[in-house]
């Protein structure tokens, strides 16, 4: 019997305290070391949305669900509503979000 150990994910409160400590040290956002940083947290999301939310795709086609680092599932309707109660329930960053969709889509007007 084989066990599946979840990976160690890192938090918001983490990609911030390393953020911060990279740029007192002069680092660039386009640094190397900045790179790796958000790609970090680029796989975390993407291993939050295979785990948890890519299973519901078919029964909850084009709505928008949110996964916690704990694998928590919040599913909405909108991209608006989403954002605005994944961020009360899981607080800022500790998420990964998406519309449930064959291609993955993402809500730009948060950049």
């Amino acid at each position: 019997m084989s066990v599946v150990t979840k990976p160690r994910l890192i938090t918001a409160g983490e990609v911030d305290e390393r953020r911060c400590q990279l740029l007192r040290a002069g680092l660039a956002d386009d640094s190397i070391e900045m790179q790796a940083l958000w790609s970090e947290v680029d796989e975390r999301d993407d291993y939050l949305w295979d785990r948890y939310a890519v299973p519901l795709i078919a029964e909850h086609l084009g709505e928008w669900a949110a996964v916690s680092l704990d694998g928590d599932v919040l599913i909405r309707p909108t991209s608006l509503e989403a954002h605005r109660d994944t961020r009360e329930q899981f607080g800022a960053g500790n998420f990964s979000i998406g519309r449930l969709a064959e291609f993955r889509g993402f809500d730009l007007s948060r950049c």
